[in-house]
């Protein structure tokens, strides 16, 4: 089995509708680690996927995300009063998730990576995409399918 890991970094702001303490606005630092895995094969440079041709991938997905407001769909349900005002000034990021949980974003990561690889032709060796997100030092979440 061959495994390779990027680690990519953003800022965010989100609310986590009806969650006692999570549900009033506030940000994190987050961190997010991109892992490809292949079971038998990379390419004839020895190489799984080059880091560059990564990064082609998922830094426009997470830049996205930089410094912008994460509006789910239960924000959007709720009628969130942040989330309205950022949309309409262009500050938000409208995550088609039910909620902007590091769980959520890590799910919403991974399926535009596995799409811009695919799309860019850059998934021939791998077999499993797994994405981490970091909210702090103390949490992570992952997603793979």
């Amino acid at each position: 089995m061959y495994q390779i890991k990027r680690q990519y970094t953003f800022c965010a702001g989100h609310r986590i509708e009806g969650h006692p303490k999570c549900g009033r606005l506030h940000g994190h630092n987050y961190v997010v680690e991109v892992e490809l895995i292949s079971v038998d094969f990379i390419d004839v440079s020895g190489m799984l996927l080059d880091y560059g041709k990564l990064d082609e991938v998922v830094k426009p997905i997470v830049d996205k995300l930089d410094h912008r407001y994460l509006v789910s769909e239960s924000n959007k349900d709720a009628g969130d009063m942040y989330a309205n005002l950022a949309i309409q000034n262009d500050h938000a990021y409208v995550l088609q998730e039910r909620a902007s949980t590091a769980e959520c974003i890590a799910q919403h990561i991974q399926i535009a990576v596995k799409k811009g690889l695919a799309d860019a032709d850059y998934d021939h060796y791998i077999d499993e995409i797994t994405v981490y997100v970091s909210e702090s030092h103390r949490s992570l979440a992952m997603y793979a399918e």
